[in-house]
């Protein structure tokens, strides 16, 4: 809902629901949900373990 709110499009991937999704929150280092990747322009991938807005903002480049 906060991605929503700050106008970010984004792909909702539900582990529960896929073997394969959840085998890349794994691979992503995920011990908890969300797990956010957030893949920049540049090529750099941020990954963001629990909902960390602030952490998220930096990521998005949100003010």
């Amino acid at each position: 809902m906060w991605l929503t709110q700050q106008g970010v499009s984004f792909e909702d991937r539900d582990i529960r629901k896929s073997d394969a999704y959840f085998n890349e929150a794994v691979n992503l280092g995920a011990s908890m949900t969300p797990v956010t990747l957030i893949e920049k322009d540049n090529g750099e991938r941020v990954i963001i373990h629990g909902f960390d807005k602030e952490e998220l903002k930096k990521a998005l480049d949100l003010s």
